[in-house]
């Protein structure tokens, strides 16, 4: 029998990735994980008309974190190359040994304004 229930708790998350996780903010994923964080898993949410990447991470796999403008293109740019195939592109990286170790850092740009630097590493 169809599960009512079920289809509707599905429309109501914007990701997989967030069933079951507690977000974590850009300030508390910076203050608690200065060294970075290495990126488990990651998909594409869509808000307001604007796409943005969410990620997993192997330091805590409760949480997951909505990246930001530089996140979203890095993610964005893998899919790209796998000719717009997230789940292609999911699947290869869950089985790639070389997991992304992202680092977030807040910058001011020269207009006084508050950034997201993300490093590689």
């Amino acid at each position: 029998m169809y599960n009512f229930k079920k289809t509707a708790e599905k429309m109501t998350v914007l990701s997989e990735l967030m069933t079951g996780r507690e977000q974590i903010k850009t300030k508390d994923i910076i203050k608690k994980y200065a060294n970075g964080v290495t990126i488990t898993d990651f998909d594409f949410a869509a808000l307001d008309d604007k796409t943005f990447v969410v990620l997993t991470f192997a330091e805590d796999n409760t949480k997951y974190y909505n990246g930001g403008l530089v996140a979203t293109k890095i993610f964005q740019r893998i899919v790209d190359d796998f000719e717009g195939d997230i789940m292609t592109a999911r699947d290869e990286y869950a089985q790639a040994d070389d997991k992304l170790h992202l680092i977030f850092e807040l910058a001011e740009t020269k207009q006084g304004n508050t950034v997201v630097r993300v490093s590689v590493k």
